[in-house]
């Protein structure tokens, strides 16, 4: 049976949709003022120990009771005779429908079992769960809404709730809003009303209301008959209770910034956009059915952008105003301000919620940085290993990141990162960055572009020339004769101290130089540096006045160039 009534649950959506508009109406939407209704008790029963609830105040004063008459006496949690029935806390059947919680209260059974299927109610039952004092005496309207599932015995077995002035029920004070016997329509948990100010009295069946009054608590009692016909007995849960004073309350909820044609900005406000402030406020739920007319007014640091008199708002209202555009063309620190009520033509439960300020912030005109290429910008670098990217960059601001890319064309700046050159932070003077190209296919010419941002903007920069990728293979040094194209070898030894040879060859006749470099791109030193014919030849490189650390060497013939890494370690 259980299986069935959990199958059930995704039905009780619509209840829940039901449940959460009655809370709007109580007050908690728009925002968390609420001068008119004032919530005061929200019980998803989930927050409360499974070992009982019936100690602890929920708010103020306030607190949940259970009690069970026997034999004509009346006892409460925990003077309540052992193997008794009472309401408690359970976790094996829940409603979901707004909380998400996985207790409810519920009437059946002996605790400390929580099982509704075996745990039936005892015949000849009568037991209630109250909660309260509540303060009505300044309430204009109050009431309770509650979600409630009932399997007990049809026209016999019954759930009643309503209010009281005293947590111990008796005839003569008890006061019914409604009851219920047999079983939920589809088995399910179902979305209950209690007006506060239109109750029965339990004796006389005379109207009551229970505004006006210090103290009221709410009741839910259930009665089962002297028959052994017994099922499930009755779950409550998800509890709002709320009451409204009667009085006004004007909220002033936020400051949005739009441009002319009134749609909100998706960015921080820029120096010398053109802006329309959009002033946010509601009235609350409840209270008086309308407003007296009152002033709005708002305020661009010293300047008037809007002041304006409001006539004709009812309770409930939401209400968005727009500015005539005002250019925020001035660097520094600035204030937007609205009011409602500017001038306290209404008398309001709530003063204090009148007003909203928004400060923003912006900043002096931004100089753009430059980006000059230095590698490759005359000539295709060719690359066998890696290529070494050079460039000189400026930025007055020193805010300039940049972002090192390839693409396979000029079109566009789309491509992979080049490793290791995200982020790098612009200094002004020469920079450089190694690119490791042994990934890329054999053949391929590739872009490489920047992306230089700061806070002015976003600008794409191609080189001006193309890396060209060989995967040169290095000949065998040992070999005689002219070599069939030009290479560098992979140092020897490697690591090294001091020295190191360098061997390389040139196919073509032309000025050659081998240059070593540190790892930011500096040169360190050359090594060749003159017009060489075809051959093979040797260099050597001695750290001695060298740190340790790695270092790049590259040649560079009219054939192309490429470049290695060799460690020097003392």
């Amino acid at each position: 049976m259980m299986n069935s009534l959990r199958s059930a649950l995704p039905l009780r959506f619509a209840f829940g949709l039901l449940l959460l508009l009655e809370l709007a109406l109580l007050g908690s939407y728009p925002t968390p003022a609420r001068a008119c209704w004032n919530g005061v008790l929200f019980e998803c029963f989930d927050n409360i120990p499974t070992t009982w609830p019936w100690l602890e105040p929920v708010g103020g004063q306030a607190r949940w009771r259970a009690c069970t008459v026997i034999g004509g006496s009346t006892y409460c949690y925990p003077q309540i005779p052992q193997g008794y029935n009472y309401w408690g806390i359970q976790t094996d059947y829940y409603s979901t429908t707004m909380c998400l919680d996985r207790q409810s209260a519920w009437c059946m059974g002996r605790p400390p079992s929580n099982d509704p299927e075996y745990d039936n109610y005892s015949i000849n039952l009568d037991t209630y769960m109250t909660y309260g004092p509540i303060n009505l005496s300044n309430a204009t309207a109050a009431r309770c809404i509650f979600e409630m599932y009932n399997r007990s015995e049809v026209a016999h077995d019954s759930l009643y709730w309503g209010a009281a002035n005293n947590y111990q029920l008796t005839a003569a004070n008890m006061n019914v809003s409604d009851r219920h016997w047999g079983n939920m329509p589809g088995n399910e948990f179902q979305y209950k009303t209690m007006n506060l100010d239109s109750l029965w009295s339990y004796q006389g069946h005379n109207p009551v209301s229970m505004l006006g009054q210090l103290a009221v608590y709410l009741f839910w009692r259930f009665r089962s008959d002297n028959n052994t016909v017994t099922n499930l007995g009755a779950f409550v849960d998800n509890v709002v209770v709320a009451w409204d004073d009667g009085g006004m309350d004007i909220m002033a909820n936020s400051i949005i910034y739009c441009r002319e044609d009134s749609v909100e900005f998706d960015r921080p406000l820029l120096r010398d956009d053109t802006v329309r402030a959009a002033f946010h406020w509601y009235t609350c739920s409840g209270g008086v059915e309308d407003y007296p007319p009152f002033h709005v007014i708002g305020t661009y640091d010293d300047a008037v952008l809007l002041d304006t008199i409001i006539t004709g708002v009812g309770p409930d209202s939401a209400v968005l105003l727009f500015t005539e555009t005002f250019v925020v063309n001035i660097s520094g620190h600035h204030e937007v301000r609205f009011v409602c009520d500017s001038l306290y033509e209404v008398a309001e439960t709530n003063e204090n919620n009148n007003a909203r300020t928004d400060t923003f912030y912006i900043a002096p005109p931004n100089t753009p940085p430059t980006f000059v290429w230095v590698t490759p910008s005359t000539d295709t670098v060719t690359a066998n290993a890696g290529a070494m990217l050079r460039w000189t960059a400026t930025d007055p601001d020193e805010d300039a990141l940049l972002n090192f890319y390839y693409d396979n064309d000029l079109v566009g700046c789309l491509g992979p990162q080049i490793s290791g050159g995200d982020n790098i932070l612009e200094h002004d003077g020469p920079d450089s960055l190694f690119w490791n190209t042994s990934s890329i296919p054999e053949g391929r010419i590739s872009y490489p572009f920047v992306r230089v941002t700061d806070a002015g903007g976003d600008t794409c920069i191609y080189a001006p020339f193309p890396v060209r990728v060989t995967h040169l293979a290095a000949e065998d040094p040992t070999m005689s004769g002219i070599p069939s194209q030009f290479y560098l070898t992979q140092n020897y030894p490697n690591p090294f101290n001091p020295l190191t040879d360098l061997r390389y060859g040139v196919s073509q006749s032309g000025n050659v130089t081998l240059k070593v470099y540190d790892v930011l791109g500096r040169e360190v030193t050359t090594l060749v540096n003159e017009a060489l014919t075809p051959g093979r030849y040797v260099a050597t490189f001695d750290g001695t006045h060298f740190s340790t650390g790695l270092y790049l060497y590259t040649l560079t013939t009219p054939e192309g160039s490429i470049t290695r890494k060799m460690m020097f370690l003392k």
